[in-house]
C-alpha cells in the first residue's frame, strides 16, 4: 500500500513539474512575440539615419557621380543592398504588403537606368517603407495588397 502511495506522489510531482514547464514555455513564447513585435517598430534615430543615407545617395547621383559609368553603378547597387538588408534584417516586410521587400530593388533598377539618377528613388522608397510600417500606413496598404 505504501508503494502505491509513493507512486501516486511521484505522479503528482511529475504533473506539477510538467505544468510549471508548460507555463514557462508559454511565457517564453509570449515574451518572444512581444520582442518580435517591438523589433519591427522604426524609432526616430533609425528612421533619421536610413533616410539620411537615402538622401545622401540621391545627392551623389544629382551631383553627377552617379553618371560615371562603373562608379555610379557600384554606388547604386550598394545603396540598394543597404536598404534591402535593412528591410530584411529588421523584419519590416513581415505581415506587410508583398511589395515592401521589392521597393529597394525597384529603386535600384530606376537608378541603373540612364537618366534615372535624377529621380530621388532611394528617398521615396525609404519614405514609403517607413509609411507602410506605421499603423495608418498598414491600413492603406491593405487596400493595395490585392493588386
Amino acid at each position: 500500500m505504501a508503494e502505491v502511495l509513493d507512486i501516486a506522489d511521484e505522479i503528482t510531482e511529475e504533473r506539477k513539474i510538467r505544468l510549471e514547464m508548460s507555463r514557462l514555455k508559454a511565457g517564453a513564447r509570449r515574451f518572444a512575440a512581444g520582442v518580435a513585435a517591438a523589433k519591427t517598430e522604426i524609432n526616430l534615430v533609425e528612421g533619421t539615419m536610413i533616410l539620411g543615407f537615402a538622401i545622401f545617395m540621391d545627392i551623389i547621383d544629382w551631383l553627377g557621380i552617379g553618371s560615371i559609368p562603373l562608379l555610379g553603378d557600384i554606388f547604386d547597387l550598394f545603396a540598394g543592398a543597404v536598404t534591402y538588408f535593412w528591410v530584411k534584417i529588421r523584419g519590416l516586410d513581415k505581415k506587410k504588403p508583398w511589395f515592401i521587400s521589392w521597393m529597394s530593388g525597384g529603386a535600384t533598377l530606376i537608378e541603373l537606368i540612364p537618366g534615372g539618377d535624377l529621380l530621388p528613388s532611394y528617398t521615396l522608397a525609404v519614405i514609403l517603407i517607413m509609411i507602410f510600417n506605421t499603423s495608418w500606413g498598414r491600413r492603406g496598404a491593405k487596400i493595395l495588397s490585392p493588386i
